[in-house]
């Protein structure tokens, strides 16, 4: 019980003044205050509204603690809400439903992943955005995998990082004069081997020696597929709408995720 002088009320003759100090009471379940209205001094204690000590930041934070542990096929109101020492009020109050939750959880992660992308390690940014993602996988092996390996990405996280990093890539020096089609080819050819070193890197094939041989191979790859871009002899028509819709993102769940890749919903408190 918290405390702290709230008013005071003038009973009998002679006046006897009381103080209220009690300002404020916590329940039961520590996600939420039971505030007390300042004018209920004159007529007594009244209640008002509750206010959530749980922000959608720290359910958010919960999550990601649930999905590096057990992925995102056990992530759960009642698992989120023991990681807040809470009911599961604080979710429902933040969240519309537990896939709402999901998605929220996916995007966070791709935003953690492009700030890997963003830290300079080579001194050439386009290379830097490969070795983020893959030290993120290093880092964060259980996140990258709940995202990018495993599931349905219903959240679009994957689309998310491509969008983001071709925004960049128009801005970089040499990248930005090629065509926007050939820009993005350039990035999903990058991505999908880049994608394979990080499941090597995920199932932990690597040490401090073969670490330094994954970057290397990936300067090596990203150097000639940079090349080739630029040396790319004239496609017909066909072959390019060919490549550009390969390289479009797929967002209706044909990549094979399973029902049991969902969060589940659960109200009990």
């Amino acid at each position: 019980m918290g405390r702290g002088f709230l008013g005071q009320k003038i009973f009998g003759n002679p006046p006897l003044a009381i103080a209220y100090n009690v300002c404020y009471i916590t329940p039961v379940f520590s996600d939420s205050i039971l505030l007390l209205d300042p004018a209920a001094a004159g007529v007594g204690m009244n209640f008002v509204a509750r206010r959530n000590i749980y922000q959608r930041d720290d359910v958010l934070a919960a999550a990601l603690e649930v999905v590096r542990e057990h992925g995102f096929a056990q992530l759960s109101a009642r698992r989120v809400a023991d990681r807040l020492g809470a009911s599961t009020a604080p979710v429902y109050s933040n969240f519309a439903s537990m896939d709402d939750l999901a998605r929220a959880a996916k995007l966070a992660i791709a935003d953690l992943v492009l700030a890997e992308t963003a830290v300079p390690r080579s001194g050439e940014p386009f290379l830097d955005m490969g070795v983020g993602v893959l030290e993120f996988a290093r880092q964060q092996p259980e996140l990258y995998n709940a995202v990018f390996l495993t599931g349905r990405d219903d959240a679009d996280a994957g689309l998310h990082v491509m969008e983001v990093l071709l925004e960049r890539m128009s801005r970089l020096e040499g990248l930005a004069a090629l065509d926007p089609v050939e820009r993005r080819i350039l990035l999903r050819k990058m991505a999908i081997f880049t994608h394979g070193l990080a499941g090597h890197v995920t199932a932990g094939h690597t040490d401090a020696v073969s670490w330094e041989e994954v970057l290397a191979l990936l300067n090596e790859t990203g150097r000639a597929v940079i090349a080739d871009a630029f040396n790319q002899p004239p496609r017909t028509a066909a072959e390019t709408a060919l490549l550009a819709n390969f390289c479009l993102p797929r967002t209706d769940g044909a990549d094979g995720g399973k029902a049991g890749d969902q969060p589940k919903e659960t109200n009990d408190d």
